[in-house]
């Protein structure tokens, strides 16, 4: 049976029983071996398509063994490609035919640029959702464009090593006639700037639990070798008060190199949350990415003593060298920091005195995420009814999911 077969067999399973619609391999396995009957006291018991494929161990309470050793050697008919697509790191890349089914259906739009697009897709197989990003296979071939497909590639072998309650999580990738997909969970309901824009006093307390969450997160990369390198509000999903880093295209692994600095090209569609350092070209380490993460905590920090991006920009504006981004505006950032700290909640204070040494001109003065880590949560420790952490990383739990 192909991925096609299995697909349209579950459609019309659909006509007869939503049950069986959702576990197609299981039907045409045990239809094959005349077990049929068994289905629905499988489907009671637990099992599913997801297990496929199954062991002894899956079916030992549920038929006799001689039966069992029927299922097993049938259940080879139905191990399509598409079952490694859930799988994480222990799957492997599919690919699919002209002739193949990509077990996928779309749902909904989430986004779309030059590089590709970003959907909610359904599997038809196991019925679960998740984040699809494909871009054209047909950049590979056109200049510049390539360097996006390169971008992909590194984004899948990044996605495969993370596992971490803030970082979104790798569930597979494909290649298709048309394009190389990554899929992903979960499907977030909206990324941090959105959030932002939406915000009212009312959130005010879940969105000081990001800044320990965040933090935590970054440093799970740096302990992996593992430089984000375009940290912005658009690449921080929010979902179910949760906050989760995404977008590691342009990312940077530098286990097995010599030292942590690299230098590139500055990503124009990220110049706000560029450190100094990058815009002038020079060489980038961790302490770039706190930089980048201090402007995410900037904002954020704005938005909790009342204001928004746009007071912040406007501020930028008329004061120091009248450049709205503080890379180019660093004589502006402390007159800024005492006029949020004059407003809003005093206890937020604290959330500028990390920000301001997070955007320190010199790298070499910036904290690292390990030292920014623990600041965070002492503090929050230590203030009575003040949480700038999530309980998932406050008490040193083990953050990996």
């Amino acid at each position: 049976y192909t991925t096609s077969d299995i697909i349209k067999i579950s459609t019309i399973l659909g006509r007869l029983n939503s049950h069986w619609k959702r576990v197609p391999r299981m039907y045409i396995v045990l239809r094959s071996i005349d077990h049929l009957p068994l289905l629905d006291d499988l489907i009671t018991a637990g099992l599913s398509d997801y297990l496929f494929p199954m062991t002894e161990r899956h079916l030992c309470n549920h038929m006799q063994t001689s039966v069992r050793e029927e299922f097993l050697k049938a259940q080879s008919r139905v191990l399509t490609k598409s079952l490694s697509l859930e799988l994480g790191k222990e799957g492997h890349h599919c690919i699919f035919s002209h002739e193949d089914s990509v077990p996928f259906e779309t749902q909904a739009k989430l986004g779309a640029g030059s590089f590709g697009e970003v959907d909610r897709v359904l599997n038809l197989i196991t019925w679960k959702e998740f984040a699809r990003k494909r871009v054209s296979r047909s950049l590979a071939f056109r200049g510049r464009r390539k360097e996006d497909v390169k971008h992909y590639i590194t984004e899948i072998e990044i996605l495969k090593r993370l596992q971490h309650v803030h970082i979104v999580r790798y569930i597979g990738s494909y290649t298709d006639p048309r394009f190389l997909a990554i899929i992903m969970s979960p499907v977030a309901q909206m990324d941090l700037s959105d959030y932002l824009a939406r915000t009212d006093p009312s959130n005010y307390k879940e969105l000081r639990t990001f800044f320990g969450c965040l933090t935590t997160a970054l440093q799970y990369l740096h302990m992996e070798d593992i430089r984000h390198k375009d940290i912005k509000p658009q690449n921080i999903l929010v979902d179910r008060g949760t906050v989760l880093f995404t977008d590691f295209g342009l990312a940077f692994d530098f286990k097995g190199e010599d030292g942590s600095e690299t230098t590139g090209k500055v990503n124009r569609r990220s110049l706000r949350y560029c450190a100094p350092e990058v815009m002038l070209q020079e060489s980038r380490t961790r302490k770039s990415d706190i930089w980048s993460l201090g402007i995410v905590f900037l904002e954020m920090a704005v938005v909790l003593k009342g204001q928004s991006k746009r007071y912040m920009d406007e501020f930028l504006e008329t004061h120091g060298s009248n450049y709205k981004f503080v890379h180019s505006n660093l004589a502006a950032l402390p007159e800024l920091i005492t006029t949020l700290g004059h407003i809003g909640d005093e206890s937020d204070n604290l959330i500028l005195e990390w920000t301001e040494t997070m955007l320190s001109e010199q790298r070499d003065s910036r904290p690292t995420a390990s030292s920014l880590v623990e600041t965070i949560i002492n503090t929050s420790l230590e203030e009575e009814g003040v949480g700038f952490c999530g309980l998932c990383c406050m008490y040193g739990e083990d953050s990996l999911s």
